[in-house]
């Protein structure tokens, strides 16, 4: 047999999935790329070797024919035990250009809703804060895209955050 499941019911907690023993991941469905819409994924990392980010955010963005904004949607790792969407951002982003005043309400959003731990990583108000700064980066980055302009991946090393990498890909 077979299900499909959305990526929030996907994720129970750390480290665990719904998926049950004998199930395995076949696919993930992604909407159709269409101009005008598009993602994009910081993270900060605690040093360039690591995987694993002390917090990451993406951001899918939707641009109207005005170039404001018709949709968005963030979504926070490494600050909660599962992955966090931010909630509210129609009120904050959405029939809107991304301006100080709408990046810097993304950023508060996050922070807030964010439900991040201390570790030797980093602190609990260390991540509530750069999650914030992140999310802003994330949401900047996808409009920035949805609007035509090609930013590299890693977003942080495209947008001169860090330092660059040899094979970095498009």
């Amino acid at each position: 047999g077979s299900r499909t499941i959305g990526l929030a019911e996907l994720w129970t907690g750390p480290g665990q999935t719904s998926a049950r023993p004998d199930e395995v991941c076949i696919a993930i469905l992604i909407p159709e790329h269409r101009p005008g819409l598009a993602s994009a994924y910081v993270r900060l990392e605690y040093r360039r070797a690591m995987e694993i980010a002390v917090v990451g955010a993406g951001a899918l963005v939707a641009l109207d024919n005005d170039g404001s904004i018709k949709h968005a949607a963030v979504a926070l790792s490494a600050v909660g035990p599962t992955i966090v969407a931010v909630e509210g951002l129609a009120g904050v982003v959405v029939g809107m250009g991304l301006d100080h005043e709408s990046l810097t309400g993304v950023a508060k959003l996050a922070s807030e809703q964010a439900t991040p731990i201390s570790d030797l990583r980093a602190s609990d108000r260390y991540r509530r804060h750069a999650v914030g700064v992140m999310a802003r980066r994330a949401i900047e980055a996808a409009a920035r895209r949805a609007a035509g302009e090609v930013l590299r991946v890693p977003i942080n090393r495209s947008t001169g955050i860090g330092a660059s990498a040899a094979g970095e890909v498009a």
